[in-house]
């Protein structure tokens, strides 16, 4: 369903009774309210839990070039530099991929006695989330052209008044109810237990649904399977 800008800021407000059903807010009132509706946005695309989807993104390596940069003016262009990447692979030809380890450990790449050693073909990388532009640290430094793919999130992007957009299921419930909750204070109003209540259920829905289920593995002796086992602790099922 498409919404706008200014129904998320009218329904929040409609929450505390500063505006009334058929009208539209003051424009002071529209332009504070959105000020706080995109910091709620900002905020949301540095947590995990508020990322609805992650994209294959591919891009084309500099031959003996590093680190690459991604961002706004990066040497791999993006709208917004990544707050992790978690995944990323290399094409080796037309139809295969061989994956690239990411360390999330600065100590690892720190730790690397050679760091411009070079290779046809990079196996790991550390990736530095700088601003406004990240920078991808591929090591081995890859000698040639090669295409990568790169797991990336989804953010959602700063809104106007004006912007008509559409929503996954269960975000607008949640962006306004939050939003009511943070305007609440200036402009007077308590957190009745009633929007403190319907807000947590909301982003409660939003976060389970984005919510990465971490996978245990174990290779300790006694376990029925030859192989390295995972296990989903939420469900206690054995893979």
């Amino acid at each position: 369903m498409a919404i706008t800008g200014l129904t998320i800021v009218r329904d929040a407000l409609l929450e505390h009774g500063v505006v009334q059903l058929g009208t539209s807010p003051a424009p002071e009132d529209a332009d504070f309210v959105l000020d706080k509706l995109n910091r709620i946005i900002d905020n949301w695309n540095a947590e995990r839990g508020a990322v609805y989807c992650e994209t294959l993104n591919l891009f084309t390596l500099i031959p003996n070039h590093g680190p690459h940069t991604i961002g706004p003016t990066g040497d791999f262009v993006i709208a917004q530099r990544p707050v992790t990447i978690e995944r990323g692979s290399l094409f080796i030809d037309a139809t295969v991929q061989q994956p690239i380890d990411f360390m999330h450990d600065y100590v690892w790449w720190a730790l690397q006695t050679v760091p411009a050693l070079t290779s046809t073909f990079p196996t790991d990388a550390y990736y530095e989330p700088d601003w406004p532009n990240g920078q991808i640290n591929f090591w081995p430094i890859g000698t040639g052209a090669q295409t990568v793919t790169l797991t990336l999130r989804t953010v959602l992007a700063a809104i106007t008044l004006a912007s008509t957009f559409s929503l996954p299921p269960g975000y607008q419930d949640a962006i306004t109810l939050t939003l009511a909750e943070d305007i609440a204070t200036a402009y007077r109003r308590a957190i009745t237990p009633t929007l403190m209540q319907k807000a947590n259920e909301a982003r409660g829905r939003i976060f389970a649904n984005n919510r990465i289920v971490p996978m245990l593995t174990t290779q300790d002796s006694g376990m029925p399977h030859a192989r390295p086992s995972s296990m989903n602790y939420r469900t206690r099922e054995i893979y």
